[in-house]
């Protein structure tokens, strides 16, 4: 094959764009998008005022114990693992693909999915943040999600 031959045939094995796959679904998925990010970037505020919290009043060593590796890997998942499910949904819309024809059950389900991860997360979250205070002072958990539960709200 010559040279524009190649060039010819690259051209035709592109796939198009998520945004050009979504069309006219993106008056939808766009403010879907938003709401999830407004949710989920007070969610981080939260998440940064805790790291805050451990890192400046107490020693970085706390973060070294099997609770906090925890808290802080479901930390992370409870705002990345929403976003990425979020990006599965243009792929549910692309005609070539076999999903093509459950695209909105699909679509409603992982819109289902998604409060759902972020509830569990933020479960994992809460019972394995590293510093409690309880009747006895101030301690620290080192095996998460076991009693004595944390005497924070879960909200």
């Amino acid at each position: 094959m010559r040279l524009p031959e190649v060039q010819r045939n690259m051209g035709r094995l592109r796939k198009p764009s998520a945004l050009a796959v979504l069309g006219w679904s993106l008056s939808w998925y766009v403010p879907v998008v938003a709401l999830l990010l407004l949710l989920f970037c007070l969610g981080a505020m939260e998440a940064y005022r805790e790291v805050r919290f451990l890192l400046f009043r107490w020693t970085w060593a706390f973060l070294l114990s099997p609770s906090a590796i925890v808290w802080l890997l479901a930390t992370v998942a409870l705002i990345t693992l929403p976003l990425k499910v979020m990006t599965v949904i243009p792929l549910f819309f692309d005609s070539s693909a076999d999903t093509y024809r459950l695209r909105y059950r699909r679509t409603a389900l992982t819109l289902v999915v998604i409060p759902l991860l972020f509830f569990v997360m933020r479960v994992v979250a809460w019972g394995s943040y590293p510093l409690d205070y309880g009747q006895d002072g101030l301690y620290m958990r080192m095996i998460p999600l076991l009693p004595p539960w944390p005497s924070r709200p879960l909200f």
